[in-house]
Order: structure tokens, then C-alpha cells, then sequence
């Protein structure tokens, strides 16, 4: 009996056997693959973002193909084929072996076939302006103004998404490039990088931007009466701050708490925003300025866009020397005063004519002979005859409205001409006053002249300051050393 059962056992094992060769007959698994190709040229290198493919010779045997990638590679075509596209999502190396596949059919998998080659993902080159706005020049907003954030056109890109602060609202376009934005809030400074933009590439790439510069909203507290000229924002008061200590400047004798014609300050207090620091800006110094622009003091354009802070508020610096040329023709251009030549100026006796020198000489004197009627147009108050606060000059005539050319001069015949355009004086809003300075502790030339600093330097370390006077309608310059004068802000804008 036991022999029987023995003998059957052996049977049944035999014909499990030949059943198991017959279901698997002429099936078996896959050779491992040939090798792995790259499309990349030698030396394997991509940047993030970018697509290329990895492919094996097909295998008849094989009817799916696993492949084994790191994380730093997006699969994007091709999946279980034995031609796919992938992306580099990181800056990394894939180090050799990271890579490998394998050929798969009904009877198993074959053994990897593994790439024994680094792959070099790199990063992107440096995009520090990828965010735009549609303010130019100063980067200020008026409380409740609505402008527009931007992104480049960029087909690869599938998806963004903006974030911004509290004190501004995004009105509209969220999910696209350009968004609509309202400030909400006045007197307040928008950091950089406060402003984000993430996007995704069809590619998969995630990558993250943000507008790098700082914004300001208008008004700010105690300088109510900032406005924009042409791209630059000034304010429209003297600066009235007294420095952390309270001791920085000097006020009027007759205004004491500078109210009404701000302080006065030295050119090293104006740039330093102390009464007590050590001046560092000599002529020839080099440096960096607060909007990250290297200068050379040498009065030449190396210096003529400097940006310092000195005793401004934050986000505003001391004018340089292209923003008063700026402030000139944004005056003439915004309020429709640009005339073709200064012939055109003699003929009409009004406007302004802007020399093509901004680059090779901004502070030059803008005269009458020269630039037409300037200060005219920037003066705040009347003639003292009219109850304002300039004073008659013996070259003035008509109660100081006008003043006489007493010889003739290029093509300016000798005449009189206007001190004043009191309706465009209101509409332009400059607020030039008369408000004298200190010579030491000596106050004087109050009602005759207006001084205001810049912050450019001679090869004497003299320092530049615009002034205004009585005599005529000029907006020159002299250079000096020693005095207090007063001082307007400009908003800063980007250098590059």
C-alpha cells in the first residue's frame, strides 16, 4: 500500500511538471538592456528646467520598462517605454549609478541596466528684476492707487501665484502674470521681498520670486505734501527732522519749531543724519549707496546718481545732481511748459527749454539765458508787495512781479520778464520759499534767497547747493562749505 502511494506521488510530480513547461513554453525573461543613451552632449550637464531624454535599444522580450530615477528628475514622457523625457527640478549633481532601468514581461523582470555617468543639473542665472512694476522711477503709491505687478511673458510656465502684504490687495489677475494691486493703507514702507510671486513649469520646475525693492505709500506721516515730477517723487516742504538726538539742524529765529521753513542743516548732517559724525563722503571716496549702486565722488556721472539716506526718512535720500535736472524737465513736461528752443522761450516769455546735458553736466546753472524761466514756476508764496514773502530787488519792477534784464542777453532782449505764474505756481506745487540760511550760527538772506543742498562734491570738498533768489528767475548752483542750508527728500527709485 505504501509502495502504491509512492508511486503515485512520483506520477502526480511529473505531470505538475510537464504542465508547468507547457504554460511556460518559449516565455522567459528579458536580457538585461543593452545600455542607457543620453541625449545630452558630453559632459552630461542641463540647466533646471530643461528636458532631455534617457532611451535603451527595445527589446522584443520586454513588454513594459521600469525605470528608476532620483528625486531631482521629473518624468514627464514615456513612462514604462523605453524612451523618456525627464526635467532637472534641483541644482545638484546625479552622481553615477542614480539612474537605472529594467525589462519587465509576463515571466519576470530582467537585471537593471544602471548608468555609471554623472549628470550635472545647474541653476538658473540670477533673474533679480523677474518681478516688474508699473511705477517708474520713485517707487511710491498713493493710498488707494491701483497698479500693476508683472511677470516676463514665459511660455514654459503653467501656473503662478502672488503674494502680497496686508497693506496691499490684489484686485484682480491672481493665478496670471500680472496682477492688479490697490494700496490699502497710507504711511507705511512695503519691504523688499514682501511682494512673492511662486510659479510651476510645465516641466515642473518650482521656482519663487520677489520684488526686491522697497515701496512707499503716500502720504507719510508729517510730509503730507510730497508729489510726483515727471518719475521722481519730492517733497514739497522743507525737511523738518531733528535727528534721533533732537539736536540735529537749526530752526528759524522767527520759527522755532521749523513749521513753516524746516531746519537747516550742514552738508555733512544733511548726509549723515548727525550733528556729531565724522564726514565720509570726501571728494574721490568710493562706495556703495543705499540702493546698491557703486559710486566715485568726482563730480562726473560716477556721482551724479548717488542715493544716501543721510537725515531723509526712510525710502527717500538727499538729491543728487540728475535729480534737480530731472525735476526740471519733469515740471516742463508734465505741466506742458517744454519748449523747443530757448528762442522759443525769448519769443513767448514762458516755459522751460531743457539743454541735452544731463549726462555730462546736471548741475550747470539753469539760467534764463539757458533754460528759460525755472524758478518762476518753482517759487511757493507772492512778492512781499502782495503780501507774500519774497522781497523786492532793485532789479525787480512791478511790485516784484517782474524783473529787468537790463542788457540784452543771447536771445533774451533787455526787458523785463515774470518772476511769477502765480496759476501754475498753485497748480505746480514746488513751494520754493525764501527762507535764508545759517553762516555759522548767523541767520540771514531770509525773503531774498533760497538755498537747498545736493549731495554732490568738488574737488575742493565743497558741496553743491541749488539756490533761488530774488533778482531774477534763475535755478543756480554754487558751490560751498560751512553753511546750513535746507534740505528736500526725493523717494528712492531702482538703479538698474
Amino acid at each position: 500500500m505504501n509502495n502504491l502511494k509512492s508511486s503515485l506521488s512520483a506520477m502526480l510530480c511529473c505531470l505538475g511538471g510537464l504542465i508547468m513547461l507547457s504554460c511556460g513554453k518559449g516565455l522567459s525573461v528579458p536580457p538585461q538592456p543593452d545600455f542607457i543613451i543620453v541625449g545630452l552632449e558630453e559632459p552630461f550637464s542641463i540647466m533646471m528646467g530643461e528636458t532631455f531624454e534617457l532611451s535603451i535599444p527595445a527589446e522584443d522580450a520586454a513588454d513594459i520598462y521600469r525605470w528608476s530615477l532620483p528625486a531631482s528628475l521629473n518624468l514627464l514622457e514615456g513612462e514604462e517605454t523605453n524612451k523618456i523625457t525627464v526635467a532637472g527640478l534641483e541644482e545638484t549633481l546625479i552622481p553615477a549609478g542614480s539612474i537605472s532601468v529594467t525589462a519587465v514581461n509576463g515571466a519576470g523582470e530582467s537585471v537593471p541596466r544602471t548608468l555609471w555617468r554623472d549628470i550635472a543639473i545647474t541653476g538658473l542665472p540670477p533673474q533679480p528684476d523677474y518681478i516688474q512694476i508699473s511705477v517708474k522711477g520713485s517707487l511710491t503709491v498713493d493710498k488707494d492707487e491701483i497698479f500693476t505687478f508683472n511677470a516676463e511673458e514665459n511660455e514654459s510656465v503653467a501656473s503662478y501665484s502672488w503674494s502680497v502684504p496686508q497693506t496691499l490687495e490684489i484686485v484682480s489677475g491672481q493665478g496670471t502674470r500680472e496682477i492688479q494691486v490697490r494700496a490699502r493703507t497710507g504711511s507705511v514702507l512695503i519691504p523688499p521681498g514682501s511682494v512673492q510671486l511662486s510659479i510651476i513649469t510645465k516641466t515642473g520646475l518650482s521656482q519663487a520670486y520677489n520684488f526686491g525693492w522697497r515701496l512707499c505709500v503716500l502720504p507719510i506721516d508729517n510730509y503730507h505734501t510730497a508729489k510726483r515730477y515727471g518719475d521722481k517723487t519730492w517733497m514739497t516742504v522743507n525737511l523738518n527732522y531733528a535727528g534721533a538726538d533732537g539736536n540735529v539742524g537749526k530752526t528759524a529765529p522767527d520759527d522755532p519749531d521749523g513749521n513753516l521753513y524746516g531746519r537747516y542743516y550742514t552738508w555733512t548732517e544733511a548726509m549723515t543724519g548727525s550733528s556729531t559724525a565724522e564726514n565720509p563722503y570726501l571728494y574721490g571716496t568710493t562706495g556703495v549707496d543705499d540702493m546698491g549702486a557703486s559710486y566715485t565722488l568726482n563730480n562726473s556721472p560716477a556721482s551724479h546718481g548717488i542715493q544716501v539716506r543721510g537725515i531723509c526718512p526712510e525710502g527717500w535720500h538727499v538729491p543728487n545732481a540728475y535729480d534737480f535736472y530731472d525735476l526740471i524737465a519733469g515740471v516742463a513736461r508734465d505741466y506742458g511748459l517744454e519748449k523747443k528752443s530757448i528762442q522759443e522761450v525769448s519769443d513767448t516769455k514762458e516755459g522751460i527749454f531743457l539743454p541735452d546735458n544731463r549726462e555730462k553736466s546736471p548741475m550747470s546753472p539753469g539760467n534764463l539765458i539757458s533754460y528759460g524761466f525755472i524758478s518762476s514756476y518753482l517759487r511757493g508764496s507772492r512778492p512781499a508787495a502782495e503780501g507774500g514773502m519774497w522781497n523786492a530787488h532793485s532789479l525787480a519792477v512791478e511790485n516784484g512781479t517782474m524783473f529787468n534784464l537790463a542788457n540784452a542777453s543771447g536771445a533774451f532782449p533787455a526787458g523785463y520778464y515774470p518772476m511769477y505764474f502765480p496759476e501754475m505756481n498753485e497748480i505746480i506745487g514746488f513751494n520754493i520759499l525764501p527762507c535764508g540760511k545759517y553762516t555759522g550760527e548767523n541767520f540771514g538772506s531770509f525773503g531774498t534767497y533760497s538755498f537747498h543742498w545736493t549731495a554732490t562734491v568738488t574737488d575742493a570738498n565743497r558741496n553743491y547747493r541749488f539756490t533761488v533768489g530774488n533778482n531774477s528767475c534763475n535755478l543756480s548752483t554754487y558751490a560751498e562749505t560751512g553753511s546750513s542750508n535746507n534740505l528736500r527728500c526725493v523717494a528712492d527709485y531702482p538703479t538698474r
